[in-house]
């Protein structure tokens, strides 16, 4: 009773959280379309374009979701196909299932029966295990050899894995001494290596369980150091296919077998490649290379170019394994899983610093090579276009390998991550580049910012291999702040700055949201597909509440950043902290009086009035009607400037474009100096009497 009071009440604050993120991801939606529709109207509203991808975000959801439930849960022709379908994606409900109707259909089916007592010793219940043993025990009062060596064989293998002495060998009474798994199970138990191996070959000999028996071939020749043997081993046409590829990829490597070595590197590639998991692994780096354009407003780049980018980025990821395995295998890194700071060096070296050596060098190459890299935020985009190569090529392997289990998490944690590393070194080339900086502080931020990228992705790395995922993901999101702010710094000391054009945040942050939500569904409907609705349905609710979290921190943090020409800010935490506001229902929600808004003046260098005086900083004071009309308001600067004789702490603003709000961000403003404090306490104030000021344009501040 206890246990189901605590899970009701998880289950309802969960609720309760998943509602908040619901409705905080609803007033994204809600504040971008009021603007839209008072901009363009009624009439127009429904063309809206960000409208229409809605609609159709919510027509793919609403029929991944009918589809999987049509389709209904996973069929299969026959038991068999229930097992192999179990083995091949690690299912050991189903595994037990469909070998126990084998079993009931062929009582001496001694691969099913192998599987049988393998999976319900890990895996099944305890009612599962002890009905397999008294079945067990049934089968040896029958009348037939064959039934009662299998029953002893599957007793025999129990027992060794048994955490139980029972002094009983069960292998002793077993008569067909060819029959399959049993040399490989007295190998197991022989506490002599070379014995062992005897029987291990012995079994292959017989054509038994090769696949056991190669793999524990395998152990016993690393433990005697047997290089030549494992050779041996992995040259064997007929036993290397039982071997992994990262395995006979090691052997060669030490062998100076490099021929071969190269072979297993692409071989690996080529057996975890579907066309479902390259057009998956795709689409999300689509997803992050065109969200990332975006931010490209002064000189948007070619998509041609960045293809080539993504290409070499792509290509790159094959010279991580020669890499990594030089400096295991030469210089004998290991991962223990036990020495904390032995697996951290592990982990910046061996994973960090070669993973990003090699996404970085496609950048450099197109750096050194061409001139269309040319304004800083190039530096970023690129870099992550390099990374996002790599993180196709990687994603392939690993959808697949997780049968398409982690496609939204890689997307939102691996891929992003890969970008952010890599963006790390390109920011301090852009410290080079564009702060002018000498040849020995030039090395000295390369140098820097490589080597944080490689501790930062090896942290990463560890917390993940530690299972500390809570204090991974505070990891990760503070990383993604930093992402932010170089992203923000880039764009705020562009050489293409241009005054005109403005950076739609708003928009953007919806089309994430959209494209997040359409690759939670694309999962959703792929594990539909190939494993049923209940077990779809079971793992979207499941993770509804993280991938609510993880869309709704990415909203807000993006949506945060604000340019301010020349302003480099100093990547910090605390100083992000403040804008980390539901910005969403700020918008929503937001009173239409402007009064007591900060906001910040700017204009153009040919402004021959205020060019050398602005940027200054202004405070909406109230709302004035100027030649009867409405939406003027007067502002008080923080510092005088002086236009001949009139007002130095004062003008009277509003926006050129007509329903735009001052809370918008780079927008043009009519800027009207004031003669004398008198001429504001007149009844009708006239546009003509005041000083127009052309090209000033304004930034929200609060």
């Amino acid at each position: 009773m206890l246990s189901y009071i605590r899970y009701s009440s998880l289950m309802s604050q969960n609720s309760i959280v998943i509602l908040i993120f619901i409705g905080y991801l609803l007033t994204f939606i809600f504040s971008h379309y009021r603007v839209a529709y008072k901009k363009i109207g009624s009439k127009n509203f429904w063309r809206f374009r960000t409208f229409s991808d809605l609609i159709v975000v919510f027509s793919f959801i609403i029929g991944f979701v009918l589809l999987v439930q049509f389709k209904g849960e996973k069929k299969f022709d026959s038991p068999n196909d229930m097992v192999s379908f179990g083995v091949n994606n690690s299912f050991s409900d189903l595994i037990i299932k469909g070998c126990q109707s084998v079993i009931k259909e062929d009582l001496c089916h001694l691969d099913c029966h192998y599987l049988m007592a393998k999976n319900v010793y890990y895996y099944g219940s305890n009612k599962q295990l002890n009905d397999y043993i008294a079945s067990l025990y049934e089968m040896i009062t029958k009348p037939s050899d064959n039934s009662k060596d299998i029953a002893y064989l599957m007793l025999g293998y129990l027992d060794y894995y048994s955490n139980y002495d029972y002094n009983f060998n069960y292998l002793e009474f077993i008569s067909n001494k060819k029959i399959k798994y049993y040399n490989y199970l007295l190998g197991l138990k022989s506490s002599n290596a070379n014995e062992a191996i005897g029987y291990f070959k012995k079994e292959i000999k017989y054509e038994g369980f090769s696949e056991g028996s190669t793999v524990k071939l395998y152990d016993l020749f690393v433990q005697k150091s047997d290089q030549k043997s494992m050779l041996q081993l992995a040259e064997n046409k007929s036993l290397s296919k039982f071997l992994s590829r990262s395995v006979k990829k090691e052997i060669f490597f030490k062998n100076a077998s490099f021929s071969n070595y190269i072979i297993q590197i692409v071989g690996r590639t080529i057996d975890e490649f579907t066309l479902l998991s390259a057009i998956t692994a795709f689409l999300i780096s689509f997803l992050w290379m065109n969200f990332l354009r975006r931010f490209d407003i002064y000189e948007t780049e070619k998509w041609k170019y960045l293809l080539a980018v993504f290409g070499l980025g792509s290509i790159a990821t094959f010279f991580v394994y020669p890499l990594g395995d030089v400096l295991e295998y030469v210089f004998h890194f290991s991962y223990t899983n036990t020495d904390v700071l032995n697996d951290f060096i592990y982990c910046s070296v061996v994973i960090g610093a070669v993973e990003e050596l090699v996404k970085i060098v496609p950048f450099l190459l197109i750096l050194r090579c061409f001139k269309f890299i040319n304004e800083p935020y190039d530096y970023i985009l690129y870099g992550s276009v390099s990374a996002l190569g790599f993180a196709f090529m990687e994603n392939i392997l690993y959808f697949n390998e997780y049968q398409f289990h982690v496609i939204f998490i890689r997307t939102v944690y691996s891929v992003v991550g890969h970008m952010f590393w890599t963006s790390i070194i390109a920011y301090g080339f852009i410290k080079i580049n564009f702060n002018r900086k000498t040849t020995y502080s030039s090395l000295a931020v390369v140098f820097g910012s490589f080597t944080l990228a490689c501790f930062g992705h090896g942290a990463y790395d560890f917390l993940l291999f530690y299972n500390l995922g809570a204090l991974n993901t505070v990891f990760f999101f503070l990383s993604l702040i930093a992402f932010v702010f170089m992203i923000n710094n880039s764009l705020n000391i562009s050489n293409f700055y241009n005054y005109e054009i403005s950076l739609r945040r708003e928009k953007m942050a919806f089309q994430l949201i959209i494209g997040l939500v359409g690759v939670y569904m694309l999962q959703y409907f792929i594990i539909g597909v190939n494993y049923g609705s209940s077990y779809a349905n079971t793992m979207a609710l499941n993770n509804m509440l993280y991938g609510l979290m993880i869309i709704t921190f990415l909203a807000i943090l993006f949506s945060s950043i604000s340019i301010n020409r020349g302003e480099w800010k100093a990547i910090s935490v605390f100083s992000f902290i403040p804008y980390f506001t539901f910005n969403g229902v700020k918008t929503f929600f937001y009173s239409k009086n402007p009064k007591g808004l900060t906001l910040r003046f700017f204009t153009t260098k040919t402004n021959p009035f205020l060019a050398t005086q602005l940027p200054v900083v202004g405070v909406v004071v109230k709302e004035l009607t100027i030649s009867n009309q409405k939406g003027w308001y007067l502002v008080e600067f923080n510092k005088p400037i002086t236009v001949r004789n009139y007002l130095s702490l004062k003008a009277i603003i509003r926006p050129v474009k007509e329903n735009t709000s001052l809370r918008k961000n780079k927008i043009k403003v009519d800027f009207l100096m004031i003669p004398n404090n008198s001429f504001l306490n007149k009844e009708l104030v006239v546009k003509e009497d005041l000083f127009p000021i052309d090209r000033v344009y304004t930034i929200c501040l609060s």
